[in-house]
């Protein structure tokens, strides 16, 4: 009866493992993995769990000896978000055969257009300044909304043709910057609107409230043993359909981990011991 079952479910894991936008997930956080791997050497020379480490290093190179390291780590992991809204609106178009380019530079503006442009400091509210915050672990899934989104207006009016055409006589690079100017103007439209519609109603910038909606419940999900224990059963039934399990669960979940990661070098940061 299970074999049954389990025979009916391939074509739809099939089918599941082959959508456009798993695939781009798939796709576009494998591009994001040099950075993490990169960074997480760096912080891990700059946080080594060794009695006297830092006082020796601090001997020997002065007392802020990390600092470059950490320059680092702010460069790879607390901008992570950036490098996801690219990879992933590029990987979008690519599997539509499309130049993935121009989705990539307009799903890293609709992020930065989601994400609130001030901090407050003192009680004093300084504008101009995106909080760096949300540009890693906790944008992740801002991120991959805005990318997707990007990725699927951009696809939509290019393969329909709909964008401002040039002779043939004009350079290629013209000719595409000029191609994206239609559904770019569309696309950072509806982020204006998605960013004006959430600050009315929460008076919260669009990341803030998909952090607090969406992502921490589902960081709170896999950090659970019943998640885990769901993950798991997931990836085993993928493997029994013969897909690979792992490329396709882990990939799809790669924002959640790798949020859950970033949380924890947040917290070595602090100094803190994880729990």
């Amino acid at each position: 009866m299970l074999q049954e079952t389990m025979q009916k479910m391939i074509p739809f894991v099939v089918k599941f493992s082959n959508f456009k936008v798993v695939k781009a997930l798939k796709s576009g956080f494998i591009r994001t993995v040099p950075f993490t791997l990169i960074g997480s050497v760096f912080l891990l020379i700059a946080n080594l769990p060794i009695s006297g480490y830092n006082e020796f290093m601090a001997g020997i190179f002065g007392a802020n000896w990390a600092a470059p390291l950490n320059q680092v780590v702010g460069g790879t992991f607390n901008i992570l978000a950036i490098y996801a809204a690219f990879a992933l609106a590029y990987e979008f178009c690519v599997e539509d055969g499309l130049d993935g380019v121009p989705a990539g530079l307009f799903g890293v503006a609709g992020l930065f257009i989601m994400t609130g442009s001030s901090i407050e400091v003192n009680g004093e509210i300084i504008g101009g300044a995106i909080p760096s915050v949300w540009l890693g672990g906790q944008g992740l899934i801002a991120a991959v909304i805005s990318s997707l989104l990007a990725g699927a207006i951009y696809s939509w009016f290019i393969k329909r043709d709909i964008r401002i055409k040039l002779p043939e006589s004009v350079p290629p690079a013209v000719a595409n910057s000029f191609s994206a100017l239609i559904p770019g103007a569309v696309i950072l439209t509806v982020f204006m609107v998605l960013h004006i519609v959430i600050n009315k109603l929460t008076g919260l910038s669009v990341t803030e409230a998909i952090y607090n909606w969406l992502q921490i419940p589902l960081q709170n999900l896999t950090d659970t043993l019943p998640g885990i224990i769901i993950v798991s059963i997931l990836i085993s039934v993928f493997w029994w359909c013969g897909i690979h399990g792992d490329a396709i669960i882990l990939n799809i979940l790669a924002p959640i981990l790798q949020s859950n990661m970033l949380a924890n070098q947040q917290v070595v940061e602090a100094g803190k011991n994880l729990l």
